[in-house]
């Protein structure tokens, strides 16, 4: 398994999923589908339209992309999506008193530190302190970039804005991939930093640079933990076998929608919707996922579109047990 750091130059424009008033609103995070998206048309472009599908079928988990910190030179702080299941300090005999006073700020906090989500998923207590006031928000700001637009039959004009992430000189985002070789990734991400990620790239929006590397003993511990449910890093689409077995505890869905682009193919369409679990949700068992198949009626002349709901899932612990 491979973590890729990205690195941006310029600002980030991921739509939000929920839209605005008279602006279009950015996240904080990149989506593990449009990270897969990003590679598949890497490699339409590098290696041709003929290999996409064997690289669709070697990858096997991709994560969301998430905020990480750089400390020193080889010392990086990484954030993950916070579990949507309660904290174990809020059980036993002051348990309701602490989440009385902390519950809003959890729902309002969404990535914590890996120092803190390791105890938080191996049911053991965290750092309540580091939820009021958390760090992944000085790592970003968001500016607004006002936009022109014309009518074409009328002439008429309109003034709108947009949102752009921009990140602090020692921060960026990352992503945990498995499944694909060392030189493909390598050769897919050279092209990938090359086309940009996300929207608004004709205004120079979405450049990186990245760094890639295994994953080390500390990643494989908590990604090889105790607990008897799961909770997952990326989005999920769950096959029509598993609701059976799934047995979701704590979740939110995420609306997937927009505009398809493609690396070979002229022209943009509207993409098929589909509703996803989003990251952080829990699950009772353990969650696989499948490929989506959002390809609008006039792009099946030249490819099929997909979305990536296969689930990056580690074990967690539920305070109370699985029930």
């Amino acid at each position: 398994m491979k973590i890729i750091r990205l690195k941006f130059r310029s600002g980030l424009h991921i739509g939000s999923d929920y839209g605005g008033i008279g602006r279009e609103r950015v996240q904080e995070t990149v989506h593990s589908d449009t990270l897969f998206s990003m590679l598949v048309n890497a490699c339409a472009e590098s290696q041709g339209l003929s290999n996409v599908p064997e690289f669709i079928q070697s990858v096997k988990v991709i994560s969301s992309g998430l905020p990480y910190v750089r400390r020193s030179r080889d010392r990086y702080d990484y954030f993950l999506p916070r579990p949507l299941i309660d904290p174990m300090n809020f059980c036993g005999q002051w348990g309701a008193d602490r989440k009385q006073k902390y519950h809003k700020h959890i729902k309002k906090c969404a990535f914590v530190d890996r120092d803190t989500f390791t105890p938080w998923v191996q049911g053991r207590e965290i750092n309540l302190n580091k939820i009021k006031e958390p760090e992944y928000r000085t790592l970003f700001t968001i500016a607004l970039r006002p936009q022109h637009a014309r009518d074409r039959l009328t002439y008429a004009s309109a003034i709108y804005h947009t949102g752009e992430l921009f990140f602090a000189d020692n921060a960026g985002l990352y992503f945990l991939i498995d499944g694909v070789s060392n030189d493909t990734l390598q050769l897919l991400m050279g092209q990938a930093s090359l086309r940009g990620l996300g929207g608004r790239r004709s205004n120079g929006c979405g450049c990186f640079n990245y760094q890639m590397e295994d994953i080390d003993r500390s990643w494989e511990v908590l990604l090889n933990g105790p607990g008897e449910a799961f909770t997952i890093l990326s989005l999920f689409h769950p096959e029509e076998t598993e609701f059976s077995t799934l047995n979701p505890k704590a979740y939110n869905l995420v609306q997937r929608k927009g505009w398809t682009y493609s690396a070979v193919a002229s022209g943009q369409f509207k993409r098929k919707t589909c509703h996803m679990f989003g990251e952080g949700s829990v699950f009772g068992g353990k969650p696989q996922g499948q490929l989506v198949d959002v390809t609008p009626p006039a792009m099946l002349e030249f490819h099929p579109i997909y979305r990536f709901g296969k689930a990056f899932s580690i074990r967690c612990t539920i305070p109370g047990g699985v029930s």
